[in-house]
């Protein structure tokens, strides 16, 4: 009998917060954020992210068109394939590429001619730019060691084509010839497809 009863009582709560949600007003088409509880949320497409100095036109902009249509991590180590950040003057267009991703142990960077791995033992101590009394730990993606790629392809951005709990896929591609590389957080390997010419280390 106990357990009947608490089984009404969670049916009971689980319909009393079902209607909760759906009576929850429906927001206005032309609104921006709508308020629910203590918090908020947009029905806007954000774009860049507030603060970024890349001007997306929408959060698509960075993935392929086969990506999944599910919400795409904002806080994850690879968040910024998509959300891109410009960082002044490091000689890259951190707006079409991206910044290197460290999946450690190994580190990322996507490349007009494919995606550059490294592995960075030598970390460095500096100031931080603007903060002349702060420093910080950085380790640093060395260019060059590895690159995986198609012969001759020159892709001008970097997509983001699937992603796991663990996961990045990447997509590089000028037109003709396409590289997809699968990359995760922690792992000592990573996997690549080629199409459109011949693979190339």
């Amino acid at each position: 009998m106990r357990f009947h009863t608490r089984l009404v009582g969670v049916a009971g709560a689980l319909a009393l917060t079902l209607a909760t949600l759906t009576a929850a007003p429906v927001p206005d088409a032309a609104a921006a954020v709508i308020a629910q509880g203590a918090g908020s949320y947009t029905t806007d497409d954000v774009g860049a992210i507030p603060g970024a100095s890349c001007q997306q036109s929408g959060l698509r902009d960075h993935l392929t068109a086969d990506a999944p249509r599910t919400p795409v991590p904002t806080n994850d180590w690879w968040s910024w394939l998509v959300f891109k950040i410009d960082v002044p003057d490091n000689g890259v267009d951190d707006c079409q590429q991206s910044l290197p991703q460290f999946a450690l142990p190994v580190s990322y960077s996507m490349e007009p001619d494919g995606v550059d791995l490294s592995y960075q033992t030598q970390s460095v101590v500096e100031p931080v730019v603007g903060r002349p009394d702060d420093t910080r730990f950085h380790y640093y993606h060395v260019k060059d060691l590895v690159t995986a790629g198609v012969t001759g392809m020159t892709a001008a951005t970097t997509k983001v084509a699937d992603w796991s709990d663990w996961t990045v896929t990447t997509e590089l591609s000028d037109g003709t010839r396409t590289l997809r590389a699968t990359i995760g957080e922690g792992l000592p390997f990573s996997w690549y497809t080629a199409t459109g010419g011949k693979a190339q280390l």
